[in-house]
Protein backbone atom coordinates (compact mmCIF):
# COMPACT_ATOMS: atom_id res chain seq x y z
CA UNK A 1 0.00 0.00 0.00
CA UNK A 2 1.26 3.46 -0.88
CA UNK A 3 -0.12 6.83 0.09
CA UNK A 4 0.74 10.44 0.71
CA UNK A 5 0.96 11.29 4.40
CA UNK A 6 -1.52 14.08 5.16
CA UNK A 7 -1.69 14.18 8.95
CA UNK A 8 0.20 12.92 12.02
CA UNK A 9 -1.27 12.92 15.53
CA UNK A 10 0.09 11.59 18.82
CA UNK A 11 -2.26 9.34 20.76
CA UNK A 12 -2.30 9.89 24.54
CA UNK A 13 -3.92 7.31 26.77
CA UNK A 14 -4.65 7.57 30.48
CA UNK A 15 -3.41 4.72 32.67
CA UNK A 16 -4.30 4.01 36.29
CA UNK A 17 -2.61 1.80 38.89
CA UNK A 18 -4.42 0.83 42.08
CA UNK A 19 -2.38 1.85 45.16
CA UNK A 20 -1.65 -1.76 46.22
CA UNK A 21 -0.85 -3.04 42.72
CA UNK A 22 2.10 -3.04 40.33
CA UNK A 23 -0.09 -3.42 37.22
CA UNK A 24 -1.37 -0.57 35.05
CA UNK A 25 -4.73 -0.48 33.27
CA UNK A 26 -6.07 1.81 30.55
CA UNK A 27 -8.80 4.16 31.80
CA UNK A 28 -11.74 3.78 29.38
CA UNK A 29 -12.85 6.97 27.61
CA UNK A 30 -9.63 8.90 28.27
CA UNK A 31 -7.82 8.99 24.95
CA UNK A 32 -6.77 12.16 23.13
CA UNK A 33 -5.03 13.18 19.91
CA UNK A 34 -2.50 16.01 19.45
CA UNK A 35 -1.33 17.39 16.10
CA UNK A 36 2.41 17.07 15.45
CA UNK A 37 4.68 17.71 12.48
CA UNK A 38 6.67 14.50 12.95
CA UNK A 39 6.41 11.26 14.86
CA UNK A 40 8.65 10.48 17.82
CA UNK A 41 10.90 7.50 17.38
CA UNK A 42 10.36 6.16 20.92
CA UNK A 43 7.78 6.56 23.68
CA UNK A 44 8.89 7.08 27.29
CA UNK A 45 7.92 4.30 29.74
CA UNK A 46 9.84 5.58 32.80
CA UNK A 47 6.66 6.80 34.53
CA UNK A 48 5.50 3.18 34.88
CA UNK A 49 8.52 2.44 37.07
CA UNK A 50 7.67 5.09 39.70
CA UNK A 51 5.99 4.04 42.95
CA UNK A 52 4.50 7.48 43.70
CA UNK A 53 2.35 7.78 40.53
CA UNK A 54 -1.12 6.21 40.37
CA UNK A 55 -2.61 7.85 37.27
CA UNK A 56 -0.87 9.26 34.20
CA UNK A 57 -1.57 10.42 30.66
CA UNK A 58 1.04 8.87 28.40
CA UNK A 59 1.77 9.27 24.71
CA UNK A 60 1.37 5.73 23.48
CA UNK A 61 1.12 5.76 19.70
CA UNK A 62 0.72 7.63 16.44
CA UNK A 63 -2.39 8.06 14.31
CA UNK A 64 -1.61 8.79 10.67
CA UNK A 65 -3.84 9.71 7.75
CA UNK A 66 -2.91 8.78 4.20
CA UNK A 67 -4.29 10.04 0.90
CA UNK A 68 -4.47 6.88 -1.23
CA UNK A 69 -5.65 8.70 -4.36
CA UNK A 70 -3.04 11.48 -4.70
CA UNK A 71 0.06 9.29 -5.09
CA UNK A 72 2.70 9.70 -7.79
CA UNK A 73 3.41 6.62 -9.93
CA UNK A 74 5.97 4.19 -8.55
CA UNK A 75 9.38 4.18 -10.19
CA UNK A 76 10.52 0.55 -10.18
CA UNK A 77 14.30 0.54 -10.06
Amino acid sequence: MRGRLTRVQLVSTRYRRPPDSHGWAIVPGHRSLREVTESPRFFDTDVFMRDDVYEVNRESGVWIELDLDDVPPSSNQ
